[in-house]
């Protein structure tokens, strides 16, 4: 699904460079897939 697609790509950009823009784009991805 293009849903955990997404995921994993935010994953590897937060394990790339650890911001904290990384981590509210993760956070609204996990919100996103729930």
């Amino acid at each position: 699904s293009p849903q955990y697609k997404t995921g994993g790509l935010t994953n590897k950009k937060t394990k790339r460079t650890f911001t904290p823009e990384s981590a509210i784009m993760r956070k609204a991805v996990s919100t996103l897939t729930c």
